[in-house]
């Protein structure tokens, strides 16, 4: 009679966290950079097919316009800004 085998249990994946809306990226860039202007508008898409960051484009202050862009990628459950000190220096 053939043994019975044992099954391997694949390890739960940790959920990837949603692209962030505009109040999530404003949030995220006002954390990062304190001293830049606020985030007015945004909107932000996957980097790529499978990756897990997130490219923003946006406008500061009162401008409607998205000029500036920045890349987030996932970090300890919140979005984390890459490359803080250049983005920084865009809303200084």
């Amino acid at each position: 009679m053939p043994q019975p085998t044992e099954t391997a249990v694949a390890e739960p994946e940790v959920p990837a966290l949603p692209a962030p809306d505009e109040g999530v990226f404003a949030a995220t860039i006002a954390k990062a950079c304190p001293s830049a202007k606020p985030v007015s508008t945004s909107v932000c898409k996957r980097a790529g097919f499978g990756s897990s960051d997130v490219i923003c484009n946006y406008g500061l202050g009162e401008d409607e316009y998205l000029r500036h862009s920045a890349t987030l990628t996932p970090g300890d459950g919140e979005w984390t800004v890459v490359d803080t000190e250049t983005v920084c220096a865009q809303g200084a």
